[in-house]
């Protein structure tokens, strides 16, 4: 009987990948390569299983839930945050401008090569889901808001948790035209070109607060 059962199980898992620890990663580079292209409102768990060539169960699996890989896909797409400390210690608020702006395009600029990351890609559709707003929010305010703001208040800047929370704002409005094709001439500028253009913005945020 044992082996009858197992017989008829044959044919259903033919074709897909056994469910070993490896196969975790490319559950989630097909989940990230579904949703740069559609977003995370019509990217389904099943339609995520089959692009892997896995059961749909054992994405159940290895994320528990549809909201649980999609989380863990976009915070995986956010670089560390940088020692904001050492760079006011080293450039002091009237010169972070530049080297902040350089910092913007790292934490949520190109990923990969020649490919924005997948949150400015979101950013650009409109965040359509509400796990991508929640995770752009806590990744925006772990990384970059509170260490910043912890930062320019050691520094004596005046009101560093608007300062921070400014500084994303003009982070979210520069994910958005670097991966929009509305904004072909900004899509075009170099990294160091986009500081040139960016850095006086942020530098009457950081500087002429104090």
């Amino acid at each position: 009987m044992a082996d009858a059962s197992t017989t008829a199980e044959e044919p259903t898992r033919k074709g897909r990948r056994p469910g070993k620890p490896e196969t975790r990663a490319q559950i989630l580079e097909s989940a990230r390569r579904l949703i740069a292209a559609g977003g995370c409102s019509s990217t389904s768990m099943r339609a995520i299983a089959r692009d892997a060539g896995v059961d749909n169960a054992l994405v159940v699996h290895y994320f528990g839930s549809r909201e649980g890989l999609l989380r863990e896909v976009l915070e995986s797409e956010a670089a560390e945050p940088p020692d904001f400390a050492a760079m006011v210690a080293e450039h002091g608020p009237d010169r972070l401008a530049e080297p902040l702006a350089r910092e913007m395009l790292r934490v949520l600029g190109r990923k990969r090569e020649h490919e924005p990351s997948l949150l400015a890609v979101l950013v650009g559709m409109g965040m359509d889901a509400s796990v991508a707003s929640e995770v752009l929010g806590d990744v925006l305010r772990s990384r970059w808001i509170a260490p910043l703001a912890e930062a320019l208040r050691d520094a004596g800047v005046e009101e560093p948790d608007l300062a921070a929370e400014t500084s994303a704002t003009l982070l979210l409005g520069l994910t958005v035209t670097r991966s929009t094709t509305a904004c072909a001439r900004t899509q075009a500028l170099g990294d160091e070109e986009f500081v040139a253009w960016y850095a006086p913005l942020l530098r009457q945020v950081l500087a002429e607060r104090r």
